[in-house]
This record gives structure tokens, sequence and C-alpha cells, in this order.
């Protein structure tokens, strides 16, 4: 069994999607919290996801204010923010119903500072850690029979993962070399521009001949490629917006994978890796599409059903 040393199945793999060039920056900003140094972007977030609407003002001159009370109610920033909003909603909510002619005070980012709001986050603390024994945004979600847990790329992140790598497999199933140009003929379009702004095989093969006045004749993917630069723009001035991404991207290749292994007919544990983190997802993508390759090769050879029973049935046309 020595071959199988060092190696897990694709249920275990670690992804590893932030890149190098920010990893000096993220850990000397993250602190005890992945997301503090992302606390406008948090804040812009939560805000969206509780309320439907952009925000009335900015956190960060609440800065110290914010962290303190989010030690003190001893769970993570975007935990703390959507407890207390999540609170002063369904506050606003009961003061309605009682006097409809009462004031409904909207929430700004001072409502996340004081005693008032931790007590609310201890609150929603204490029912989650007596019904789900954890206090968590899972435990939130579920205590609210609502979702305020997804990221604002998440979504998108994996529906665009899915549709890459289902097409890299399936590519790599019949034919040889890298799929890059034929998956962004195919799907350009269909992929978000904030997962093609962080993906350089796309810049490569179609941003960098497009600045060099290659253009498409399609009116519709000249303005997606437009909205693509301006996200890349976007995310090299904002480096905590970038990071956001990757992480977003990075949370979402589980998720990805298992999708694409079982649109395949597979399961995560018909195969193994390298006990490495993953630090490419589209090579990723291009070594599942061999493996399942050499599969689909074996039951072919065996006699077995396979994608390759059309060649079989040609071969005994002729």
């Amino acid at each position: 069994m020595d071959f199988r040393r060092g190696r897990v199945t694709l249920d275990k793999l670690r992804f590893n999607l932030v890149p190098k060039m920010f990893h000096v920056e993220y850990e000397n900003l993250t602190d005890d919290d992945p997301e503090l140094p992302h606390l406008e972007r948090t804040y812009r977030l939560c805000y969206q996801t509780v309320y439907d609407k952009a925000p009335p003002d900015q956190a960060s001159r609440y800065r110290k204010e914010i962290i303190g009370g989010m030690r003190q109610a001893g769970c993570s920033l975007r935990l703390y923010m959507l407890a207390s909003m999540i609170g002063h909603q369904r506050h606003q909510e009961t003061v309605y119903g009682i006097d409809p002619q009462a004031s409904v005070f909207e929430f700004s980012s001072k409502a996340l500072t004081g005693k008032t709001a931790v007590e609310r986050v201890r609150t929603y603390g204490d029912l989650c850690r007596r019904s789900f024994g954890t206090f968590s945004l899972s435990s939130l979600d579920t205590l609210l029979a609502e979702n305020y847990s997804e990221s604002e790329y998440g979504p998108r992140m994996l529906n665009s993962e899915i549709i890459a790598g289902t097409f890299i497999v399936a590519d790599k199933i019949h034919h040889d070399g890298y799929p890059w140009t034929r998956l962004y003929g195919h799907k350009e379009v269909h992929l978000d521009e904030a997962w093609l702004a962080i993906e350089e095989t796309y810049f490569d093969t179609v941003l960098k001949p497009h600045r060099e006045g290659i253009r498409s004749d399609k009116k519709a993917i000249n303005q997606h490629r437009h909205a693509v630069w301006t996200a890349r723009a976007h995310f090299k001035k904002r480096k905590d917006y970038a990071i956001g991404a990757f992480q977003a991207r990075e949370t979402m290749m589980a998720r990805a994978a298992e999708a694409v292994v079982q649109h395949f007919g597979f399961r995560m544990t018909d195969f193994e890796m390298a006990n490495k983190d993953v630090t490419d997802p589209m090579l990723f993508w291009v070594y599942l599409g061999w493996a399942i390759r050499h599969v689909q090769c074996l039951r072919y050879v065996n006699g077995e059903q396979s994608v390759y029973d059309s060649f079989r049935q040609r071969c005994k046309v002729a």
C-alpha cells in the first residue's frame, strides 16, 4: 500500500487560493479573526444581507469600539454584526407592532457599539448554545430559519466554478492540451466577472489580446470583458476586496468539486491526490479530467459501459 502513502481522497483536500503576494499583508492584518482586516466590507455585506440595501454610513469610524464589543461577546466579527442587526430589526418590528405610530430607527454602525449591542449578541449566543450547543453562523441561520452566512461572492464563485470545472473535465475526456481557449470560447459570458477577474488563465487567454485590439464581434462579450477589466482594477485598488474574492472561491471549491464529480457519475472518495494544498484550481480540474478519462478508458478496454462506447460501435460497423 506504499503507493497510497501521502495521498487523500478528494473530500479531504485542502484548498489554498489566496496568492502569496497577499499573504504577508493578510497575516499582519488578520489578528485573531480573518475578517477584521475587512471590517468595512463585512459591515456592508451584513447590512445588505439583513436589510436588503446599502448601509447609511461607514463602520470604520467605530472600528475600535466594534472590535471591543465583538471580543466582549466572544464571537467573530461577522457573527457580531449579524446578531446585532437582526436583534435591532426584531426589536423595531416588535415596537412597531405594539405602536404603529412609534418611531422606527434605521440601523447604523453606532448601534454596533456599547452595552446594548453586546447584550443583544449575547442573547442570541445563549439561545444558539441552548438549542444547538454552539454559537456560530450556521446555528444562527438555523435558529432564525434564514441564510445570513453566505459570503458576498460565494454563490457567484460557486456557480462559475461548477461551470468551468464541468467544461474542463468533459474537455479532457476527449482532448489533449490545456482547454483555456475552448473554455472561454464557449463559456465566457456565463462566468461571473469577479471569478474571471481573479483567474489568470482568462487574463492571459482573453484580456491581454482584447487590450491589444483583438476584440469580439459580439457587443455582449465586449461589454462582459469591460466589466471584468473594471473588477480587476477594483481588486488592484482594494486588496481587501481581492482577498475576499479569493477566499470566497477557496471556500466554494470543495462544494464545486463534489458537484462536478457527481455530474460525471462518481464520488469524491473514488479519487485520490497528493496530500498537499491545492493552490491552482484550474490545474485541479485538468487533473480530475485526466483521472476520469483514465477510468473511462479502462472501462472501454474491459468491455464495460464507457463514454467511448460510440467509438466501439463505429469500429463494429467498419
